[in-house]
C-alpha cells in the first residue's frame, strides 16, 4: 500500500467512525438503529465513546504518520468485533432478529483490520520506549479490563453502573475483552507511539463519558454505587494520564 492510499483509507476509516460516534452519542434514530436491541442514553454513549476513541487514534496515527504505532488498537480492534461477529452469528442461528447484518458488519470490520495489521506491520516504527508509569497504567487498564469483560461474559450482576439487557451485556463484555489487548499489547511492547494511539483515544472517551456518569450519581441505585465510583475513579485517572503524556510527546522525528 502506497503512503497516500494508506492515508486516505486511514482517514476514511477514522471520518466513519467519527460520524458513527457522533450518531451514537446524539442518539440519531439511523445510529441506534444499526445495535440489534434497543438500550438506554448511557448504553448508546458508551458505544458512541468506543467509536470515538477508535476515531481519535486512527487521526492521531495519520497527523504523526505513525502507523505502527497502531499494530496494538489493530490486533484490539480485529480480535473486538470478530468477537461481535461471532456471538451476533450465535444469536441469528438462535433466530434473534437484527443480529445477520449486524454480524457481517463486525466481521467485516474484523478483515480490515486484520488487513491494515498486516500492512502497518511491514513499517517502521520509532524506537522511542513508553515511559514507565504510563506502560505500568496501560497494563493495569488491560487486567480491569478483563476482569470488567469476563464478569460480563458471567452475567456477574451489577458490574455496569446501569442495567443492561443479557444481549448487551455480552457484547460489552467482548468489548472490554478486545480493548484490553490494545492496552495489555501496548504495555507488554513498550513503544512510545502505540502509548499515544492508545491514551489518545482513551482521553476522547473519558471526555465524553464523564459528565453524564457524574450527573448519573443522582440517580443510581445503591447497589450499583460502587460500580460507578470505580468507573468514574479510572476515567478520571487515564484522562490525567494522557493529557500528561500526549502534553508531552515529541514529533515522530523526535521520536526515533
Amino acid at each position: 500500500m502506497t503512503e497516500m492510499i494508506r492515508k486516505v483509507v486511514w482517514l476514511g476509516v477514522a471520518a466513519l467512525q467519527a460520524v458513527l460516534a457522533f450518531g451514537f452519542v446524539m442518539r440519531a434514530g439511523w445510529a441506534i438503529d444499526l445495535w440489534p436491541w434497543q438500550e438506554g442514553r448511557l448504553s448508546y454513549l458508551f458505544i458512541g465513546s468506543v467509536l470515538a476513541a477508535l476515531a481519535a487514534g486512527g487521526a492521531l496515527v495519520v497527523a504523526r504518520q505513525s502507523y505502527r504505532g497502531a499494530l496494538p488498537s489493530l490486533i484490539a480492534v480485529a480480535v473486538l468485533f470478530g468477537g461481535l461477529g461471532v456471538e451476533c452469528t450465535r444469536l441469528w442461528r438462535q433466530g434473534e432478529a437484527g443480529t445477520g447484518i449486524f454480524a457481517m458488519a463486525c466481521l467485516a470490520t474484523a478483515l480490515g483490520a486484520v488487513f491494515l495489521a498486516f500492512d502497518v506491520a511491514r513499517l517502521p516504527g520509532s524506537q522511542q520506549r513508553l515511559a514507565a508509569l504510563p506502560r505500568f497504567s496501560c497494563a493495569v487498564f488491560s487486567l480491569a479490563l478483563i476482569g470488567a469483560g469476563a464478569a460480563l461474559l458471567a452475567e456477574a450482576p451489577f458490574v455496569f453502573p446501569w442495567p443492561l439487557s443479557p444481549q448487551t451485556g455480552r457484547l460489552f463484555g467482548l468489548i472490554f475483552l478486545g480493548l484490553s489487548l490494545s492496552y495489555g499489547l501496548t504495555a507488554l511492547w513498550g513503544h512510545h507511539e502505540a502509548g499515544l494511539v492508545a491514551l489518545a483515544g482513551f482521553l476522547v472517551y473519558d471526555l465524553i463519558l464523564l459528565p453524564p456518569f457524574i450527573s448519573h450519581f443522582a440517580t443510581v441505585t445503591p447497589e450499583r454505587m460502587l460500580s460507578l465510583t470505580l468507573y468514574i475513579s479510572v476515567l478520571g485517572y487515564s484522562a490525567a494520564l494522557s493529557v500528561w503524556v500526549l502534553a508531552r510527546a515529541g514529533t515522530p522525528a523526535q521520536a526515533k
